[in-house]
């Protein structure tokens, strides 16, 4: 679920990259990406981001199923590490 949801992410992203042929001439001139991979620095960037991030989450997660008075937010926590943990 979680991997979907990065997809979802990463593809709304990208979808809001591309400026169709409207500078087709500029990117001439860019630092060509490498279709042959389908990701570029940029993809690569993000998903180094992202590990940080998600370490992160499972860690307010853990702190959050032992110090949450909500019962609501404990929910949340385990989800998150059921979701986040593999």
């Amino acid at each position: 679920m979680a991997a979907l949801a990065l997809l979802v992410v990463l593809g709304a992203g990208l979808s809001g990259c591309s400026d169709g042929d409207a500078g087709a001439a500029e990117t001439a001139t860019a630092v060509p990406e490498q279709p042959e991979s389908g990701f570029n620095h940029s993809d690569i960037a993000f998903m180094q981001m992202m590990v940080p991030h998600h370490a992160q989450a499972l860690e307010m997660a853990e702190l959050a199923s032992e110090r949450a008075v909500d019962r609501g937010v404990r929910r949340i926590a385990a989800r998150v590490r059921a979701a986040q943990g593999p």
